[in-house]
């Protein structure tokens, strides 16, 4: 039976329904892309708690697995955040690609990962919580800001600006002056580029003045004149 013919019998297995789930469980195994990706839509649809342990197995080789796995919602957190906990950074990114795709359900686990000590976790949490834009993230958000990891700190002002809430103003108006800077050297040419290179940027401020920008109000709007006017 050809790679089409299997993502087709995937396809309406998913349209019987549980009867079907152990049998787009093993179709996650298969050896198409195609098939796996048809399997993991399905499973997804029928937001069936016992598919997510290999959803989860599936999480770097079958892009649907993320979007299945925020569909089954709550039964699948658990799981996620020990994976998170226990996996490489390309499982870790999935995962919380899921969390972020289920709204209120991940909101309490993310925000206790805010707080992991591995900067990338607590990363993946902030970029997590401002894809839900819940205003009872907001608060945990703002504490990341003060985050000892620039990349932390950068992620929680992006976060704030999705987030919208007027609250985040007094979070990001500090990291329009955040001291993390990159050398981005020069040209090496001894001429006009030399002599006009940038050369440092401070990307934790860029992304606060973006999030100030995206917030908007009269705060916000003072805060960014000021700072173009420091510049």
């Amino acid at each position: 039976m050809g790679a089409s013919v299997r993502r087709d019998v995937a396809w309406a297995l998913g349209k019987i329904g549980k009867p079907a789930v152990d049998a787009l469980i093993g179709a996650l195994d298969d050896g198409s892309k195609s098939v796996r990706e048809e399997a993991a839509k399905a499973l997804g649809k029928l937001s069936e708690p016992r598919a997510v342990e290999p959803l989860i197995a599936s999480l770097t080789d079958t892009s649907a697995a993320s979007g299945a796995l925020a569909s089954i919602g709550g039964p699948a957190v658990e799981g996620l955040i020990d994976a998170i906990r226990s996996q490489g950074d390309e499982v870790k990114v999935e995962a919380f690609e899921a969390l972020g795709g289920m709204g209120e359900a991940a909101l309490e686990p993310l925000v206790d990962a805010l707080t992991e000590k591995e900067w990338s976790t607590r990363v993946g949490a902030a970029l997590a919580l401002g894809k839900i834009g819940s205003s009872r993230g907001v608060e945990p958000l703002m504490s990341a800001a003060r985050d000892e990891n620039w990349q932390v700190r950068e992620a929680a002002a992006k976060a704030l600006g999705e987030s919208a809430d007027t609250r985040g103003v007094r979070a990001l108006v500090p990291l329009l002056h955040d001291a993390y800077r990159v050398d981005m050297g020069g040209p090496g040419k001894g001429d006009y580029f030399d002599e006009h290179w940038e050369d440092w940027k401070y990307p934790v401020r860029e992304v606060a003045a973006e999030a100030l920008s995206e917030i908007g109000g009269p705060e916000a709007e003072q805060a960014l004149a000021e700072h173009r006017e420091a510049d």
